[in-house]
């Protein structure tokens, strides 16, 4: 198996991981650890719920990013070829944002698995194509 077809499944399916995996904090650890904080803060009820229901999309959204590149993993995997314009907004989209959030939260090492995800998605594009 050329290179290409033997590395975009794996790379493509770790990414798909973490990006699943991301979620899980996002929505069982931070979110009830900053709800307490706005409460604490004496935040309006409404805004609580506002900011709540914010944050459950970013989870959602984390876990759809997965499943999108996981079933990108799996068109890899069954040598079809690949949706770039699917895979680089998102691998642009995590990796800027890890980036961003890196140097603007005092290099908090937390942001850099976005970037891993997202640079992996941009690693699998930028693969030379074997035919």
């Amino acid at each position: 198996m050329p290179p290409r077809r033997r590395a975009a499944p794996l790379v493509l399916a770790l990414a798909a991981l973490g990006m699943a995996l991301c979620s899980l904090p996002h929505a069982l650890g931070a979110w009830p650890h900053f709800r307490e904080g706005w409460v604490a803060l004496g935040a309006e009820p409404h805004l609580i719920g506002a900011i709540g229901s914010a944050w459950a999309f970013g989870t959602v959204m984390m876990l759809a990013s997965g499943a999108v590149v996981g079933a990108q993993a799996w068109r890899a995997w069954r040598d079809q070829p690949l949706h770039g314009a699917t895979l680089l907004p998102l691998g642009l989209a995590w990796a800027g944002y890890g980036l961003a959030a890196f140097a603007l939260r005092d290099f908090n090492t937390h942001y850099l698995a976005f970037v891993a995800c997202g640079a992996a998605l941009l690693v699998v594009l930028a693969l030379p194509r074997v035919r």
